[in-house]
């Protein structure tokens, strides 16, 4: 699956009950994950990644937790 459908599949699971924060982050993420998979001059840097620390954390904390992983 294209990360589009993944994230797609992950909003809509309604047994995840995924907080709203957590689904306001993941299309925030698929942008830059988007521009550094694709475009042949773009790298993503330090700094294009910190101002969505916030979001990764959250995204990845409450994705662990669904898995039962920590």
């Amino acid at each position: 699956l294209y990360l589009r459908d993944l994230i797609h599949h992950c909003l809509a699971e309604q047994c995840w009950n995924l907080s709203r924060n957590c689904k306001q982050a993941l299309p925030k993420l698929k942008d830059i994950g988007d521009k550094s998979a694709h475009s042949r001059r773009y790298i993503a840097q330090r700094g294009d990644l910190d101002p969505l620390l916030a979001d990764i954390r959250l995204v990845v904390q409450e994705l662990i937790f669904l898995a039962e992983l920590k």
